[in-house]
């Protein structure tokens, strides 16, 4: 039942007909709570902010009406000149989808997803131009997940693999290197000797994508920052970008000129103390996530484990093929026996 008496003609819904353009503009634009839509002039200076975009992006209306719209894009977009791009693109093809992490007041990122496209006014004219943003920053994450697992098991599967035959350590820890380098899509992975007292690393191989220059030789930390602090007390040195890093924005240039303006530096530590460096560069700026580190950290483990145990098996050679020359070189009888009295090796003497 319906609960109108019957034959009761049903309501009509409100009419809206009789509103004028413009309430009924604002009024939509200020109902879509939850999307953030930002109007802005020719000088992409904002001329309206909607509560959607107060919600999502933490700025009240107030505070940005006047304001480049460029505050809310990153900074890397805005080094690479993303919000002009994005308004020459929406002018040219009448809209600019945009997938892409962006700021909120309070300087966290969220990743959203939307479009922008060119105002016009009742005769055509370009007036200015409409971003609509929704944020999709759970969605991306538990895809990011999702592709990261996946990313670490076929990483260490294949990591296993390439691995498995290599008697060599120098070339153990390389393969290591290029299997992470790979699948990580970076500029170079590497390991290195530090010497703390010395603030230097000693690299004698590493791994490097086209075109990336080795770093193979002696390199010493202050010439590329303060970092080397956090090293010392066996903390990872994680950078997203060296131009806006406050240990590494002083030695930008000397980083860029390295393929190293993005980097993590993860100290390998004995016995409470940093003896060498497993470091991942990239040539552009990027940022770490937390499954990306926790692989590189991984990945470290098990190459020093792996090493290691070459190491020792190399030494029990050494050590077993100098008791051989000791033995057949002494005048007596020497031999090695089971429990049962069972010889299993003599020298030519016996």
């Amino acid at each position: 039942m319906s609960g109108q008496a019957t034959g009761q003609a049903p309501q009509p819904y409100p009419d809206a007909s009789g509103l004028a353009p413009d309430v009924l503009h604002r009024s939509i634009f200020e109902s879509a709570v939850d999307f953030a839509m930002i109007a802005t002039g020719l000088d992409g200076r904002v001329v309206a902010w909607n509560v959607g975009a107060e919600r999502v992006l933490g700025w009240s209306a107030s505070e940005m009406t006047g304001e480049p719209v460029d505050r809310i894009f990153t900074p890397e977009d805005r080094a690479g000149e993303r919000p002009a791009a994005e308004m020459r693109l929406s002018l040219a093809e009448g809209r600019a989808a945009d997938e892409r992490w962006h700021l909120r007041k309070d300087g966290s990122r969220f990743w959203a997803s939307g479009e922008m496209m060119p105002l016009r006014d009742a005769s055509g004219g370009h007036v200015g131009f409409l971003k609509i943003l929704r944020d999709r920053t759970g969605a991306r994450e538990a895809g990011e997940a999702l592709r990261e697992a996946e990313m670490r098991r076929a990483t260490l599967l294949e990591l296993t693999d390439t691995l498995r035959d290599i008697r060599e350590p120098g070339d153990l820890s390389h393969a290591a290197c290029q299997v992470l380098g790979t699948a990580l899509e970076v500029s170079r992975v590497g390991y290195g000797i530090i010497d703390k007292a010395a603030e230097t690393i000693t690299i004698e191989r590493d791994w490097n994508a086209p075109g990336i220059e080795s770093l193979a030789g002696v390199l010493h930390f202050r010439d590329y920052g303060s970092y080397i602090d956090d090293l010392k007390r066996g903390e990872t040195a994680i950078v997203a970008d060296a131009a806006l890093d406050p240990r590494t924005r002083d030695n930008a240039a000397a980083l860029e000129g390295i393929s190293a303006r993005a980097f993590v530096n993860m100290p390998v530590v004995e016995q409470g103390s940093s003896v060498a460096l497993f470091y991942v560069n990239h040539a552009a700026a990027r940022s770490w996530s937390a499954g990306e580190v926790a692989l590189m950290r991984e990945v470290a483990e098990r190459v020093r484990g792996a090493t290691e145990r070459l190491r020792s098996e190399r030494a029990l050679r050494e050590s077993e093929e100098q008791f051989r020359v000791f033995a057949q070189a002494v005048p007596n009888q020497v031999w090695a026996a089971r429990p049962d009295g069972y010889l299993y090796w003599f020298n030519e003497q016996a």
